[in-house]
């Protein structure tokens, strides 16, 4: 089996969570819900689908369809993950210092 990674990569997303857990409890419950909720997603898919997708591999479906939509599953739900958790960190903020304001400048096309 090529993908053993998974096997120690979720040990250690275990462990690390477990260290974090006193920090977690002094968040407020609406963060610490969707924290929980967006680091269980992003792990789940990581090493979960990727389990999947290592059986469906070595049964020789590397290059199927059935291969190519779980590695975008795998990939949404990994970065639907994250953009929950940047969702919750700024609505802390926001509840923290009142309001969170991000400028993003637009680029000029005339680079010159």
């Amino acid at each position: 089996m090529r993908n053993l990674w998974v096997i120690p990569a979720f040990l250690l997303a275990a462990v690390f969570g477990l260290a974090y857990i006193r920090f977690l409890l002094y968040l407020p419950s609406r963060t610490r819900s969707l924290f929980v909720a967006s680091g269980t997603a992003f792990v789940l898919a990581t090493v979960g689908m990727e389990m999947v997708g290592a059986s469906l591999s070595a049964a020789g479906g590397r290059f199927t369809p059935r291969f190519m939509v779980l590695v975008t599953i795998e990939e949404v739900t990994e970065m639907a993950s994250i953009a929950l958790f940047l969702c919750a960190v700024l609505d802390y903020a926001a509840s923290a210092v009142g309001t969170v304001l991000i400028r993003i400048p637009a680029m000029s096309r005339d680079r010159s």
